[in-house]
């Protein structure tokens, strides 16, 4: 299921490691990540982000 949210503010946390795949990351990427809002009513994995100068779109599920 994939949620869509727009102008929510929060931060990401996550990890990235290009040694130890599948053991911080998923199996199949480098990175694995979590979002929280900053009012923290909004929390989820973060499955891919895209940034640009006008938006920001994070694809994440429940």
């Amino acid at each position: 299921m994939q949620y869509i949210y727009k102008d929510l503010n929060g931060s990401i946390i996550g990890s990235f490691s290009r040694k130890n795949k599948a053991i911080f990351t998923h199996h199949d990427s480098y990175f694995h990540g979590h979002f929280i809002s900053v009012d923290r009513s909004v929390t989820s994995h973060v499955d891919s982000v895209s940034v640009n100068f006008d938006k920001t779109t994070f694809k994440v599920s429940k």
